[in-house]
């Protein structure tokens, strides 16, 4: 009996090379009408975008140029009130006046205008301002002024300077503040640093300053009782002891003397302290006992 072997399995199916006459899709026609119906789809929606994009820009065209005249145009926003406060050195009309914005102006408009630059570099003492808008027709300026802390002489005339040592000029100013006198820019901060650090320790002191002079690093105060102080070096560290330094020798010296020509502190921080008195307070007089008989 002849013996048939059984063919192997393959491991791998092997494509079988197709018929050239047979489509390579089985749903090859069905394929071709779902591209053709997506295609047609695409256009359409596409077709919808273009018409709805085209209606919005024809009510976009012509309702921003009704918005835009309302706005702008008409005289819904004029401005009607303008308030000012926290202005007190300088007449607020002319204040007003010397403005970029005008009465009747649109209030709309001054969202685009520089208002503030033009008015704190027409005025210098003004620190900052606040703008407040409230429409239709009123604005309001809210103001903080600079606190002058000295008069200081700026090219032969005489200005003010605050801590952020900022020169400005006031008008008919009566502030009685002493008076700066330095040799350079660093002198002028150094000066303008120990007097505001006065003015927060000392008010007192601070207040009868006279004159301040800082030249070469070596600052000397007059006071307004024509006391000198030899006050030394303007280092910032160690201010607070060398004041209460000073404080206490005052006091000792308005003690003993009637009069004091200086107080030397250059040598403080050595403890050696220099008061040079104008004129010595009289001994007290002395009683005589009465003699027992």
């Amino acid at each position: 009996m002849k013996m048939f072997k059984r063919k192997p399995k393959r491991r791998f199916n092997v494509k079988r090379t197709s018929n050239k006459f047979v489509p390579k899709y089985k749903h090859h026609f069905k394929v071709r009408t779902k591209v053709r119906q997506n295609s047609l789809s695409r256009f359409k929606t596409s077709f919808k975008f273009l018409i709805i994009t085209g209606v919005l820009s024809v009510l976009l065209v012509f309702g921003g140029g009704k918005f835009y005249r309302i706005l702008f145009s008409s005289g819904n926003f004029k401005i009607k009130n303008i308030y000012v406060n926290g202005l007190k050195s300088v007449d607020k009309q002319k204040f007003i006046n010397s403005l970029s914005i005008k009465y009747d102006d649109n209030l709309i408009k001054t969202y685009f205008v520089n208002i503030k630059s033009k008015a704190i570099k027409d005025f210098r003492f003004i620190k900052s301002i606040a703008i407040d808008r409230l429409p239709p027709d009123t604005i309001k300026f809210e103001i903080t002024e600079r606190t002058p802390l000295a008069f200081i002489y700026k090219e032969g005339q005489l200005n003010l300077i605050d801590e952020d040592r900022v020169y400005f000029k006031i008008e008919n100013s009566t502030f009685t503040l002493p008076v700066l006198e330095t040799d350079s820019l660093r002198s002028t901060e150094d000066a303008v640093y120990l007097l505001n650090a006065l003015k927060k320790k000392n008010f007192q002191l601070y207040f009868n300053v006279l004159k301040l002079y800082n030249n070469k690093d070596k600052v000397t105060l007059i006071l307004r009782d024509n006391i000198k102080v030899f006050w030394g070096a303007p280092d910032k560290t160690g201010f607070d002891e060398k004041l209460k330094v000073f404080d206490d020798t005052m006091l000792r010296a308005k003690t003993d003397y009637k009069d004091i020509d200086y107080i030397d502190l250059k040598l403080s921080n050595e403890g050696r302290v220099v008061v040079k008195p104008t004129t010595l307070k009289p001994a007290p007089e002395k009683t005589k006992k009465p003699v027992k008989r």
